[in-house]
């Protein structure tokens, strides 16, 4: 996690050609890891991955990377929106078991179904948290009885993917 040497690395590749994905991906990555990184960092973020994308077309991973963006920018349903979109987009509501695409090294897709989950959670945490409830264990009710939730955890289940231990765990 040393944003400078990653500062150095993309002045050398933008160097050696400005206009490459890999240009781009590095400086997501390095905006996303600089805790002093300004509000509109993240705004320059969005508009070079929706360029990067309108070259090659959207993967899981910079749906991904759009909506943990748009969270951290408070755009919690724009987020959740992406999320939808990259799962639809891949079919992923519609995978069996033994798809070869539900595998627990399979990170991308693993990740972008445990930040939709927690997307799905800020989104719903103002009426689960008003209630009794939520106070003892309301988080958990609202984790076992989403059906969003339940479809999401079910994929997560399927990979085998320890994020689905983690959310276990937190619980």
């Amino acid at each position: 996690n040393r944003i400078d040497l990653a500062q150095k690395t993309l002045k050398t590749i933008k160097a050696i050609e400005e206009d490459s994905c890999l240009v781009c991906l590095c400086m997501c990555w390095i905006t996303l890891h600089n805790p002093s990184a300004p509000v509109n960092a993240y705004d320059s973020l969005i508009a070079n991955l929706n360029e990067l994308s309108d070259k090659f077309g959207y993967s899981l991973k910079t749906y991904n990377i759009l909506g943990t963006v748009l969270m951290i920018k408070g755009e919690t349903e724009k987020a959740k929106q992406i999320f939808h979109a990259a799962l639809s987009e891949n079919n992923v509501f519609e995978m069996g078991d033994g798809d070869s695409n539900l595998h627990p090294s399979n990170h991308d897709l693993a990740s972008i179904i445990y930040n939709y989950i927690k997307c799905n959670m800020i989104l719903n945490l103002h009426v689960s948290a008003v209630s009794d409830s939520y106070r003892i264990g309301g988080q958990t009710v609202f984790l076992s009885t989403d059906e969003l939730n339940i479809k999401l955890f079910a994929l997560l289940n399927k990979m085998q993917s320890p994020l689905k231990t983690q959310f276990d765990d937190e619980r």
